[in-house]
């Protein structure tokens, strides 16, 4: 973005420079995406630990996810969101996905949703970009546009 490639990015990184720009866009909880046979029960911290893991492309919480000093069996990794549903139904794999993506692939696809069986902090996602486009109207209306629809 300092190179003046980009001119607004979401990340849940909130960047520090004087020459950037930050707010915050939107929070969201992180749930566990399973396959249907696993609906209907607690998802416990040894349940959780013993399944196959499908990580989603670009995911900007996986670096929660592993708790003291537990790993999970991450199978596919970079998965792009759209197979995600497939995966957990077909194969039987788990996915932490934000609550906003995870209940229409639920609900599309009948996977069961269980919340994670560890205390993790919600999902913050904050849009950034270059600090001499505060003044343009045209990025200005984007930027509203863009967290008004987040909400």
């Amino acid at each position: 973005m300092l190179e003046g490639r980009l001119d607004l990015i979401w990340t849940a990184d909130p960047m520090r420079s004087r020459d950037i720009a930050v707010e915050p866009v939107m929070k969201d909880e992180l749930v566990c995406l399973l396959p249907p046979h696993l609906g209907g029960q607690p998802l416990t911290a040894d349940l959780y630990f013993g399944l196959r893991h499908a990580v989603m492309r670009g995911a900007l919480h996986e670096r929660l996810l592993d708790q003291g000093g537990r790993r999970r069996d991450i199978v596919i990794g970079d998965c792009h969101c759209g197979a995600l549903p497939g995966l957990v139904g077909q194969c039987g794999f788990a996915a932490v996905l934000p609550k906003r993506l995870a209940e229409p692939m639920a609900a599309s696809q009948n996977l069961a949703l269980a919340a994670l069986p560890f205390d993790i902090p919600d999902l913050l996602l904050y849009q950034a970009w270059p600090r001499h486009l505060d003044k343009d109207a045209q990025h200005r209306r984007l930027r509203r546009a863009l967290k008004a629809a987040a909400r």
